[in-house]
């Protein structure tokens, strides 16, 4: 169940690669996202951050070296700058170009769509 629409999903899950994926897909993504969607006071900011953070340092510790990282829906590219700050090569998308820009001024390379 989607916590912003209440619209239920399916989640399908392939056996060998165990990617995933939301059915029925969304043609359009707009109610999911409404205009204050991800939109943080500084403290909530920073404490988001640093969960970040931790969860960034605990992923890249199961690789021997850095990477690449690719986000799909990044949104200010909060993850992707820890990813970059420890040494990985990262790249997102992001729907908006608002938040797009976000990313980019932090040096994060976002395409917008």
């Amino acid at each position: 169940r989607d916590y912003i629409t209440g619209e239920v999903f399916g989640i399908w899950r392939c056996s060998k690669c165990t990617g995933a994926y939301t059915e029925p897909w969304p043609r359009n993504l707009s109610p999911y996202y409404p205009q204050q969607y991800r939109r943080y006071n500084a403290l909530v900011a920073d404490v988001l951050g640093f969960f970040y953070w931790l969860r960034v340092r605990a992923w890249s510790r199961k690789f021997a070296t850095p990477g690449r990282v690719l986000d799909v829906g990044c949104g200010n590219g909060d993850m992707l700058y820890q990813f970059q700050k420890l040494g990985w090569e990262v790249c997102g998308t992001e729907r908006t170009p608002e938040m797009a820009d976000r990313a980019a001024k932090r040096g994060v390379r976002v395409v917008a769509k």
